[in-house]
């Protein structure tokens, strides 16, 4: 009689994701490069607050396990949420309420919910948010309306504020005099040194190409989601194209999307807060749904760049929307299993 082999697989179970622990090692690993950044341009302030910060929610997750009996802080989640805490925080800002409001905030979450977040709360944001809520003057604003009126454009009312170096202006000229003037194409002097860095107080803000090569990164580590801030970026930025010169006599289809996504921390919220762990929906289409409700939010808060805060509250914002859309892919994901039975019901299988 001839005997028959069959393969038997040890798990049952596909991941498509790398695990939580290896995701915090990513998100590390993708800041890095802004930390030593920070360090090379003597930003020394920023580093103790960020320093300050992860000490806050390391220290309330210690505490939060040795409350509930768990041990939780080797997966990284905490340390990662202290550092992007930290990235959100102006250079002036106190280092010992930059702890208190960090380690509060930390340790208030993780009782409540007993996690990292939970749907509509980002505790990253939500530190963030009283912190400006204590110390708004550390916030200044780069634009405001009254100078887009008179000058014409966001990016214009901010000239004054940051100063292109001699390098960028003759990148700007290399640009312009080759591959974006056959494009028809002009690039004012001073966009370079937003790409580069655009010299704010709040270490979020600064290095927008750094935070670019990071999402590639996170992207082909399978960490981050591409739909997400695909969506939100390309929602927000046809928000400002069509509608945000139009309150300041421009007309429609007149803003400068460059100067918003490159502002505000635009870029920094989308590819390292909105995807934030346990606040966002689990399928392709809720997070693509997600990311466009959040670039509407990014518009209202945001409007056409220049905000210190805008970014803080359109996470706040949509983490609101975020139940809701849960509840709709439950249903779709209840009558998907309905149908499945159905058929092996029908089928015999």
């Amino acid at each position: 009689m001839k005997a028959s082999y069959h393969n038997i697989a040890m798990s049952s179970y596909l991941y498509n994701k790398p695990s939580v622990s290896r995701s915090s090692l990513y998100i590390l690993l993708a800041l890095l490069p802004q930390l030593i950044m920070l360090a090379v341009t003597a930003s020394y302030r920023s580093l103790i607050i960020i320093a300050c910060t992860c000490a806050g929610f390391v220290l309330a997750e210690f505490l939060g396990n040795a409350l509930r009996k768990k041990q939780t802080l080797n997966d990284g989640t905490a340390l990662v949420a202290g550092l992007l805490t930290g990235m959100f925080f102006p250079a002036e800002f106190s280092f010992v309420m930059a702890f208190c409001i960090t380690f509060g905030t930390a340790l208030l979450t993780k009782q409540l919910f007993g996690s990292g977040g939970c749907c509509w709360i980002n505790p990253v944001m939500t530190a963030v948010v009283l912190a400006y809520f204590h110390a708004p003057l550390f916030f200044p604003y780069l634009v405001t309306p009254a100078g887009v009126d008179l000058a014409g454009t966001p990016f214009a009312a901010a000239s004054g504020v940051f100063t292109a170096a001699a390098p960028d202006a003759a990148i700007t000229t290399g640009l312009n005099s080759g591959f974006l003037q056959r494009l028809g194409i002009f690039l004012p002097d001073g966009y370079v040194t937003l790409f580069r860095d655009t010299g704010a107080s709040i270490p979020a803000l600064r290095f927008n190409l750094l935070t670019l090569a990071a999402s590639v990164f996170l992207i082909a580590c399978g960490t981050l989601n591409w739909r997400l801030p695909a969506c939100y970026l390309f929602m927000y930025g046809l928000l400002v194209w069509v509608f945000s010169l139009y309150p300041f006599g421009g007309g429609f289809l007149h803003g400068d999307m460059l100067f918003a996504l490159l502002t505000s921390g635009t870029l920094f919220c989308g590819f390292f807060i909105l995807d934030y762990q346990g606040t966002v929906p689990l399928s392709p289409a809720g997070k693509a749904v997600y990311g466009l409700i959040a670039g509407f939010f990014a518009f209202i808060f945001s409007g056409a760049g220049g905000s210190p805060v805008g970014a803080l509250f359109t996470v706040l914002a949509v983490n609101c929307v975020s139940p809701l859309i849960g509840l709709v892919e439950e249903w779709g994901f209840q009558e998907i299993r309905k149908k499945e039975m159905e058929q092996r019901i029908l089928y015999g299988k």
